[in-house]
């Protein structure tokens, strides 16, 4: 089982060549290895193939209608630019959510559902993050108007609650809500009961995976389609998927009734939404179609071989979250603490009632070969850390050791170059300075520095140079705020006879022998500085 987005690609296809070579023959015939991917992650493709599309609809609406929301309000001009309904959706469940910031109004909120005796139906955004968008959408637009109400309390609202207030007012904002809340509850909220429930097994996915196909086709050829409440996407429902949305009935109620004069933009904006659940489908569950791999219905034979897969990977991702708790709790403690807790917390109940089920004489026996067990357990996994903390020393010091090689190699200059060194040594030109105020360029470590000269010393071989700055583009300058004046050895200025040009009326000089400059600036480096 593995997610639809693998990050370690090349230690995925390690595994597939280990996989396929240790099942390349089983019980003497040849067989195919079958990848089974999650299918909670479809539901994030749906998320990331709805919005770029419907980002475009925005735009295209805003273009013949107006700026939605905020972005009519011109101090909201200069904010990130995002999709209305995702910034809308995310904005709101910030400011009333559980995990609502400093600058939201959760206590507000709480204190009016109080007094009106109303459940507050709205989450956190990230609360399940496969389905984040689709859920929150159908939580906002069912509190759209209690919402409103409370930021109208506000005496002194901040720039977020007049940002989520002026996007709460928009009817078309509000439609386009409406519209992912309608598909949450008719196609993502019931998937999400149907990966999750545990009484389909991976192979039999196939005719749901169809039905969900030929429901977004009709959506898009007939929106009206998603406003029909008396199913899902599917006429049959053998499992009740549909009522397992949580206050199904409450959202239902607001969500299925069309806001005046908003019909038009909610029929246009079902096809849109519709095509892109198409193309993920088609992109994502290709496998689950007909003519797929696992398109048709699987023998029985097929089916007691897999039975026993899990649909997703969510109890990896529970566990490894569970890990990461644990060790932020206590860092220092070793992966044996760590992987017993888990363990004893992921099967505490099954143990428990396992233990019960034996004699008081067996269940005292197997506690004591327990405790003894678990010190010598302890002491192997112990070794374990410690041989792979010192095979991480090891690379390290074979890796310390590789560098300061190439650097040996590096600073060991073969004798014909040190000749040609000794040789460029002597044959470069000092730059002759003969005027004050005439503009050199002094070679630095670092860089070539341009500046104006003050004075030239005869008894010595220095003179006395004001420096330009440089900028950020190149060969462009500027002259401090607080004045560079150095004292310089002759030695180390490489060029003259040039003048900079002024630009930004006065503000920038532009040098446009800089590229000659860098050449000389270059071998001078080479030379003396390497």
């Amino acid at each position: 089982m593995s997610d639809r987005a693998a990050n370690e690609k090349k230690a995925d296809e390690l595994l597939d060549e280990w996989r396929s070579e240790m099942l390349r023959t089983y019980n003497g015939e040849h067989r195919a290895v079958e990848h089974f991917h999650c299918m909670a992650h479809v539901l994030l493709g749906l998320h990331n193939y709805t919005m770029p599309d419907l980002k475009e609809f925005e735009k295209s609406w805003s273009s013949d209608h107006g700026p939605l929301g905020r972005d009519a309000m011109p101090f909201f001009a200069n904010w990130k630019k995002e999709s209305a309904v995702s910034r809308t959706v995310r904005t709101a469940s910030e400011t009333f959510g559980p995990a609502g910031g400093h600058l939201g109004v959760r206590d507000r909120w709480e204190a009016y559902c109080c007094e009106k005796g109303l459940k507050s139906l709205i989450g956190n955004y990230r609360d399940n993050r496969f389905n984040c968008l689709f859920q929150t959408s159908a939580e906002v637009f069912v509190h759209r108007k209690d919402f409103l109400h409370v930021l109208n309390s506000v005496s002194k609202p901040n720039m977020k609650i007049k940002a989520v207030k002026s996007d709460l007012e928009s009817d078309e904002i509000c439609t386009l809500i409406q519209c992912l809340g309608l598909f949450y509850l008719k196609l993502t909220g019931p998937y999400w009961h149907l990966i999750t429930c545990g009484k389909v097994s991976y192979h039999k996915l196939c005719t749901h995976i169809q039905d969900i196909e030929k429901f977004l086709e009709d959506c898009v050829k007939c929106p009206e389609k998603l406003l029909d409440k008396t199913e899902h996407w599917a006429s049959e429902d053998p499992l009740d998927i549909s009522k397992s949305v949580n206050n199904y009935n409450r959202l239902a109620s607001d969500l299925f009734i069309i806001q005046e004069g908003m019909k038009t933009i909610l029929m246009k904006v079902i096809p849109v939404v519709a095509t892109a659940m198409l193309k993920c489908v088609r992109k994502q569950l290709v496998d689950f179609l007909e003519d797929g791999q696992f398109g048709n219905p699987s023998s029985d034979k097929e089916l007691t071989i897999s039975d026993f897969a899990p649909v997703t990977n969510l109890s990896c991702e529970h566990h490894f979250g569970d890990l990461d708790s644990s060790q932020k709790r206590r860092p220092n403690a070793s992966y044996h603490h760590h992987l017993s807790i888990q363990m004893i917390k992921r099967n505490r109940r099954q143990m428990m009632t396992w233990l019960g089920s034996k004699g008081p004489t067996e269940r005292s026996n197997l506690m004591k070969a327990a405790h003894k067990g678990g010190k010598t357990l302890r002491l192997r996994h112990t070794e374990n850390e410690k041989k792979v903390l010192q095979d991480i020393h090891e690379s390290m010091v074979m890796e310390e050791e590789s560098k300061n090689t190439i650097k040996k190699r590096k600073n060991c200059v073969p004798e014909p170059e040190v000749q040609n060194k000794k040789q460029k040594l002597s044959t470069f030109e000092p730059v002759d300075i003969q005027n004050i105020n005439e503009y050199v360029v002094v070679a630095y470590q670092d860089g070539w520095y341009p500046g104006c000269v003050e004075n030239i010393t005869a008894s010595s071989d220095t003179v006395t140079v004001k420096f330009l700055s440089p900028s950020t583009k190149p060969g462009f300058f500027q002259w401090p705020s607080r004045e560079d004046r150095q004292i310089v050895l002759k030695q180390f200025v490489i060029y003259r006879n040039f003048v900079p040009d002024c630009v930004c009326s006065g503000r920038q000089w532009f040098i446009k022998e800089h590229d000659n400059i860098d050449a000389v600036y270059n071998n001078f480096h080479a030379t003396f500085f390497c």
